[in-house]
């Protein structure tokens, strides 16, 4: 399934942040989102989840038409913060956000490392980072967004969540936003680069190193953003 954004646009008040943003979200991918701070990486989530609306531009799913309130069934979204609530057990908080749904969830967290009866608030930060992915999953999203999912892990923590999301892409498309641009290298099939409002570049991290004869990810997008 196959999710495009088009001729995206959107401002508050006098600054526009999006222009005539367009992009696509394949089958079986992740997706890297970046860009530098305040270039609408966030703005774009929230109007695709319907949590914002955008002044214009439409999404297609599977190149049909789709309402942006309508796409939340397909999507699921886990925030920097914690998503889950730490006075229930691991299985409970799964149970709760797949009955939000009307259904039941999938997911069995002893294949993740988790224990279905441990409460949620005991679990370390690693732990709760994959028990967040995973109540973003209780519902069988198409489309799952992920926010900075590895701020304020430790190394072997983040190696955990960068294997947990390679793994994901098997059942859902995943988008990942992150400055953390050795990560986008190590595990993103595509990457979309915002700039002032619009699409910078978008293709595989290989191509734009190619594009701009840089030894790394991080020398070719502060050459494609900078212009230096």
């Amino acid at each position: 399934m196959s999710l495009e954004v088009q001729h995206l646009s959107k401002s508050f008040g006098n600054k526009q942040v999006l222009r005539d943003v367009s992009f696509k979200l394949g089958d079986n991918q992740v997706v890297g989102l970046i860009g530098p701070s305040g270039c609408g990486k966030t703005t774009i989530v929230k109007i695709i989840l319907g949590l914002r609306g955008a002044d214009g531009g439409e999404m297609t799913v599977d190149g049909k038409r789709i309402d942006f309130e309508k796409v939340r069934k397909k999507v699921g979204y886990v925030a920097q913060q914690d998503s889950f609530y730490s006075f229930l057990t691991v299985k409970e908080n799964l149970d709760y956000f797949a009955s939000l749904y009307d259904t039941t969830s999938p997911v069995k967290p002893e294949l993740f490392g988790l224990e279905a009866v441990a409460l949620a608030g005991s679990l370390s930060g690693g732990q709760k980072k994959r028990l967040s992915i995973l109540c973003a999953l209780s519902h069988r999203p198409k489309f799952l967004f992920l926010d900075e999912p590895t701020v304020g892990l430790d190394p072997v923590s983040k190696k955990q969540i960068l294997q947990l999301i390679g793994k994901l892409k098997k059942v859902s498309s995943v988008i990942f936003i992150t400055h953390h641009l050795k990560e986008v290298e190590e595990i993103c099939d595509k990457i979309v680069v915002l700039g002032r409002g619009d699409v910078l570049f978008e293709g595989g991290p290989k191509v734009l190193m190619k594009k701009t004869k840089a030894s790394n990810l991080e020398v070719a997008f502060v050459e494609l953003v900078t212009g230096i």
